[in-house]
């Protein structure tokens, strides 16, 4: 839109000092918008990169618990298989 309002303005009120300035001054609100805009855009982008990050972590964690309850499990339930056996075994020489 700025663009075409811009191509509209004719050549010879480029050449007055006030529309000149006026026109640069609208570029350069724009680029002040554009720039407000990207770093909004940035920070959500590192927000939702920090909250995925968390999610991340927490489900990690979450699992290796569970695997680490699992091995624990599997390991206690041998010790108690093999148990028996080695009490009705006797070890004198």
């Amino acid at each position: 839109m700025l663009m075409q309002e811009y191509n509209s303005v004719s050549d010879e009120l480029r050449a007055d000092c006030e529309v000149r300035a006026d026109l640069h001054q609208r570029v350069d609100d724009l680029r002040d918008r554009l720039w407000s805009i990207g770093d909004e855009r940035k920070d959500q982008a590192g927000a939702r990169f920090l909250a995925n990050m968390l999610l991340s972590t927490v489900l990690h964690c979450s699992l290796m618990q569970s695997l680490d309850r699992h091995l624990w499990r599997e390991v206690t339930d041998y010790e108690q298989d093999q148990t028996p056996s080695v009490q009705g075994r006797s070890y004198s020489r």
